[in-house]
């Protein structure tokens, strides 16, 4: 009775898991991964699945899925038949991934969906390994979450040389859409009231859809709002990336939002 119930309580467990990843969220993983390094894998279409790539798959293309990971551009790219973090054993998802190196979602760049008709075979499978994270600029976002889901999390902010949580109440959902366009997303599917954290940003701004960094949003990044505050509650937030919306979608990155 004990290993049957252990047993439901770990398919509860990999359900929740599965559900929190959303289309376009990237991995590293294979044998010898890390958190720096490891085959590049790409929830796509609801399944998780490698990237297809050779000598076109370059650092440009691989810093962006550096970016998109929250960590620095990238110093080296592996691919056949350098195959040192294994071949994946899920379907090969996306082909003829090229970036031209400012994107913040490889979803951005340039590829195709790996077809019946595709080459691509898993000794095709890519590589990257990526320095450690840049310091951030004033006015930077990221998703915290204990999951492995790049696009849902506790939305931080960072500001005189810290990451805090962003407050709840000062939030609405154009400011989330905003925040979710900044971090390279199309949109947000939803913001929460996080559990109680120990402090957070409080920030008060209007933005609309035009907007794609907080700093272009009204009574933002003068930072004037932000200060130490008694909300304890930060904003769970849930971004999405259609690409349908790519053309119509500006995304933010340091030098149009700092």
């Amino acid at each position: 009775m004990m290993y049957i119930y252990m047993l439901i309580l770990s398919l509860i467990a990999a359900t929740q898991f599965s559900s929190s990843q959303k289309h376009g969220d990237i991995r590293l993983s294979g044998y010898g991964s890390c958190s720096l390094a490891g085959r590049l894998e790409i929830y796509f279409n609801g399944k998780w699945g490698t990237v297809c790539g050779d000598i076109k798959f370059d650092l440009l293309t691989a810093s962006v899925a550096c970016r998109q990971l929250s960590l620095g551009p990238a110093v080296s790219v592996t691919y056949y038949p350098d195959l040192r973090y294994g071949i994946g054993d899920d379907d090969i998802n996306i082909e003829e991934l090229v970036c031209t190196g400012v994107e913040s979602h490889i979803l951005r760049c340039h590829y195709k969906a790996v077809s019946q008709q595709s080459e691509c075979q898993h000794h095709h499978d890519v590589g990257i390994i990526c320095s450690a994270a840049l310091l951030p600029y004033f006015g930077s976002l990221r998703l915290s979450s204990t999951t492995n889901s790049t696009s849902n999390g506790l939305l931080q902010l960072y500001a005189y040389g810290e990451w805090r949580p962003v407050c709840y109440t000062g939030m609405s959902l154009q400011a989330v859409n905003t925040s979710c366009k900044q971090m390279g997303y199309t949109s947000a599917l939803e913001y929460t009231k996080s559990d109680s954290v120990m402090s957070t940003w409080s920030i008060s701004v209007t933005c609309d859809n035009s907007d794609y960094c907080l700093s272009t949003c009204v009574n933002s990044l003068s930072f004037s709002e932000i200060a130490d505050n008694e909300c304890t509650f930060g904003a769970l937030v849930q971004c999405t990336f259609d690409p349908s919306e790519v053309k119509s979608s500006i995304s933010g990155n340091k030098s149009t939002c700092q």
